[in-house]
């Protein structure tokens, strides 16, 4: 029997004889061997000490293991207690927390620093805010060994694990610990001051009388917290502020005395770092000073640390240039804008020759698999800075900066490379007429080396990139194709060769010599690569010739997928492979709709056959509703509707054979195209009913996760574009609709993402319908019938004990719909399912009085989403209290 299915010992309330079993489970637990103690094995026992935490006997039991002998059941005993004064404190009558306090206290003055000490003074903490213990820096201060709690006080006073029946007692703490913030910050303790800068509001008046800053700069190079209790000063005092001013005069002429420059020169990498997040965190911070004051010092000394050569250093100045330009753009006034950037442009263009040499690729022998991916990552912000830097100064000004690189690295194909990877940041801000350094770009091109793959990469991204300028420039395209068709047989190329002869053809008529080229690389080439060119020969053919063509590109793929569809050893991807092309054909070749819809007939057989083939199979399923989609929408309603009836039948059979999702996702198509169409009601009678057969209990919804998703989105299409077959009158529209909402009730429970939302997008639409209809006498009669359950749901999932993905926003939110359910039956949502719903929650009174007020005040929509937010909140804060 596995370990894990073997029954616990069942819990006691003896402590002794907890205490034995306790003893036991973690000797097992932390032995170097795989030993069993008393029946016990490793995972039995991790499990026991998992269970014993939650129970209300390890109070007494820890309290007893403080004074083991053993560390790891003092260190087990110390968490254990932590946890529970955080979450578990219902347990533990306040008659005892003194008690407790005053035990723990005692161990923390024997214990020697470490693990153990550091969870004693957790507990403390979080004990000290469940008590209201407000002297609690008081009553410590002649205590030595004080400053370990004092430190964790302000983190755990607000952490959200900490379990409080009132918030009140949370801000009486904080109070506390402002009030003697002056007395604790006299301590000279790194890790003190950056807990309580970090968790306490503190007035920056106290922090420049504390002297703090001084001291961290004084310590730079001997303590790493220095670091960030200075970086930490910075970042939650910004300039902008008024209230943090004196604080901002004193740092900033301090820190700007830092001797940077002589940092970067030597060979401290932590001392650069430290620097480098210094100067990063006051560029961010202090962006009112470079934006309303002369910050050009600021400035310098950032792009300083940016153009430090050790990536993992200099790295960290990216997001303090994309805030910088920013708030730049964002600036209202273009005047003082435009007098911003022409301040700062000499460090602008220094930002653009430092980003220029870090995209430089390393050699073969620097680069390893540990760091390729770093690199490109690497490559991917310093082309964001460089795009940065085009909406600041212009496109023309950083493609003369990039084109005088670019002439004088000629020798050197790592710096070539790096300039047309940056060039490629630009292309949108270029001009199809520029006519300055285009023309020597594409010049360089035939003389670059064409054996290096990296390069060879990025020139052929290069050129699809500037497919827009080539196409008002076709004398440079003579020796790009054949460049780039060369590149389909390299690995390591073929993607961006691919793509780069997609683009030229969206731009340029290149369509026949394409065909050629895909002639002879189809099935030779990865298929993502071949669809790419494929795509672009449908694309660069002028529609003038594309009947002519038809048969030479839609012909070879049919006679494949009849082939491979006929063949019993053909694979599934086989199959799928040539559907994807034929798909590709479908969406791009610009085709006459009626040449479309006879390809699309004259594949329909075979479709079918695959389909049915591998009805288990929904990647098939997917590939097949896929390409119908892009026929219909290619060809235009008009001209599919003579089709339309054999492909609502297919999807009725295909889906009643497969239960494959796609199909449902297919029928939603057809019902947003063609809200009209008589023979709707029919498909989605069938589409339903087959759903209910094999969709009868909430395990089966959570087997089928993506049925329910497509399932719900294709009713809530049917209400939003048609609703008559669906919401009529009748028996079976009345028991239809039923059905659906008594479905979409037990699909509230189903935790999946996607389906969940396609459940509640579903009420959404039946609720609103409802609502804006005053003629739906049936739509608000099954509202009323299943009101209850549907509210009851919607508090649940806000208190937690059902999956919430939509609090408030959006299609299908649960704010949004207790707000419309309240305005179509005020009277029994306020006074009946509500009351019905609260029944479940172990929400406080005045939470659960302040939702009901803001619907019996009809409050608008804004407003009763902030209420639902708070009873959310209060839920979360008191759903692991029993009541």
């Amino acid at each position: 029997m596995s370990h894990f299915n073997q029954e616990l010992p069942p819990p006691s309330d003896n402590v002794e004889e907890e205490l034995t079993r306790i003893l036991q489970a973690l000797d097992v637990v932390y032995s170097p061997l795989n030993n069993q103690t008393g029946g016990w094995n490793r995972q039995l026992a991790d499990r026991y000490l998992v269970r014993f935490q939650s129970t209300p006997v390890a109070w007494m039991v820890c309290d007893r293991l403080l004074s083991d002998p053993s560390p790891q059941a003092r260190f087990f005993a110390a968490q254990t207690l932590h946890n529970k004064c955080q979450c578990d404190m219902y347990q533990l009558p306040e008659t005892s927390m003194p008690a407790l306090r005053d035990s723990l206290m005692q161990h923390l003055r024997q214990a020697e620093n470490g693990p153990y000490k550091t969870q004693l003074a957790l507990s403390i903490s979080a004990l000290a805010v469940q008590m209201n213990w407000t002297t609690v820096v008081q009553d410590l201060a002649t205590i030595p060994d004080a400053l370990v709690v004092l430190k964790m006080l302000p983190e755990e006073c607000s952490s959200s694990r900490l379990i409080v029946e009132d918030d009140t007692l949370r801000y009486m703490m904080e109070d506390a610990l402002l009030s003697n913030a002056k007395d604790v910050l006299a301590n000279t303790s790194f890790d003190l001051w950056f807990t309580w800068i970090r968790y306490l509001p503190l007035p920056a008046q106290l922090l420049v009388d504390s002297n703090i800053v001084p001291a961290c700069l004084a310590a730079l190079n001997q303590d790493e917290m220095a670091v960030d209790v200075l970086v930490e000063v910075i970042r939650l005092y910004p300039s902008h502020a008024p209230r943090n001013q004196i604080l901002v005069e004193s740092i900033l002429p301090l820190v700007m005395q830092l001797p940077l420059e002589e940092a970067l020169q030597g060979d401290d990498e932590d001392l650069q770092r430290a620097f480098c997040r210094i100067f990063t965190e006051l560029g961010e911070s202090y962006l009112s000073i470079l934006l309303e004051q002369d910050g050009q010092a600021i400035l310098t000394k950032v792009t300083q640390c940016t153009s430090l050569n050790d990536k993992s250093i200099s790295g960290m100045t990216h997001s303090f240039w994309y805030r910088f330009v920013m708030v730049l753009e964002q600036m209202d006034d273009y005047r003082k804008r435009q007098d911003q950037v022409d301040l700062y442009t000499p460090h602008l263009l220094q930002l653009l020759d430092v980003c220029l040499v870090h995209l430089e690729y390393p050699l073969d022998d620097e680069l390893t698999d540990d760091t390729i991916d770093d690199f490109h990552k690497e490559r991917f912000y310093l082309g964001e800075s460089i795009e940065d830097c085009c909406r600041l100064m212009g496109g023309h000004v950083v493609l003369e900066r990039i084109g005088l690189r670019l002439s004088s690295s000629q020798t050197k194909w790592t710096a070539v490379e790096a300039c047309l990877y940056a060039m490629q940041s630009l292309a949108k801000y270029i001009p199809h007429d520029e006519n300055q350094f285009m023309p020597q770009c594409f010049a360089l091109l035939s003389q670059l080396p064409a054996d290096v793959e990296p390069l060879r990469f990025t020139v052929s991204s290069f050129i699809g990139k500037y497919a827009p300028w080539l196409a008002s420039h076709p004398e440079h395209l003579q020796p790009l194709l054949p460049y780039l068709a060369q590149g389909l047989s390299i690995p390591k190329c073929a993607s961006a060769s691919g793509a780069a002869i997609r683009n030229l053809c969206e731009r340029i008529p290149l369509g026949e010599s394409v065909l050629e080229l895909y002639n002879q690389v189809c099935g030779k080439v990865e298929l993502s690569v071949e669809l790419e060119i494929l795509e672009g020969l449908c694309k660069g053919l002028e529609e003038s010739l594309v009947i002519n063509y038809i048969p030479h590109i839609v012909g070879p793929v049919g006679n494949r997928l009849q082939q491979k569809v006929q063949d019993p050893s053909s694979s599934c991807k086989d199959i799928i492979n040539e559907i994807d092309r034929l798909t590709v054909i479908m969406r791009f070749l610009k085709m006459p709709p009626a040449k479309l819809i006879e390809v699309l007939e004259q594949s329909w057989p075979l479709l079918e056959i695959a389909g049915s083939k591998y009805a288990n199979e929904a990647l098939m399923a997917e590939k097949v509703c896929r390409l119908h989609k892009h026929a219909l929408r290619t060809s235009g309603t008009q001209s599919y509707i003579q089709v339309l009836p054999t492909l609502m039948s297919m999807i009725v059979s295909s889906f009643q054979s497969s239960h494959q999702a796609p199909y449902l996702y297919l029928a939603s198509i057809v019902v947003a195209e063609y809200p009209q169409n008589s023979e709707l009601n029919n498909m989605i009678q069938a589409l339903c009913q087959t759903s209910f057969s094999f969709l009868t209990n909430l395990q089966d919804l959570t087997n089928h996760p993506d049925v329910v998703e497509e399932l719900f989105y294709c009713m809530g299409r049917m209400i939003k574009h048609c609703p008559g077959p669906l919401l009529n009158t009748s028996p079976s529209g009345n028991d239809l609709l039923s059905r659906l909402v008594q479905f979409t009730i037990v699909g509230m429970e189903l935790d999946h993402k996607a389906a969940n939302r396609g459940t509640y997008n579903f009420l959404q639409h039946f609720v609103g319908y409802g609502l804006e209809n005053s003629s739906a006498e049936n739509v608000k009669e099954i509202l009323r019938q299943h009101g209850e359950r549907i509210v009851t749901n919607l508090i649940r999932a806000l208190t937690g004990d059902l999956p919430a993905y939509c609090i408030d926003g959006g299609s299908g939110s649960i704010s949004s719909l207790l707000y419309q359910i309240n305005q179509i039956y005020p009277n029994e949502f306020q006074q009946q399912w509500l009351s019905s719903a609260f029944m479940h929650t172990r929400v406080p009174e005045h939470v659960k009085r302040d939702l009901l007020a803001a619907s019996q005040q009809r409050r608008n929509q804004t407003d009763f989403d902030i209420a639902v937010r708070s009873f959310k909140a209060a839920s979360e804060r008191f759903r692991r209290v029993p009541r």
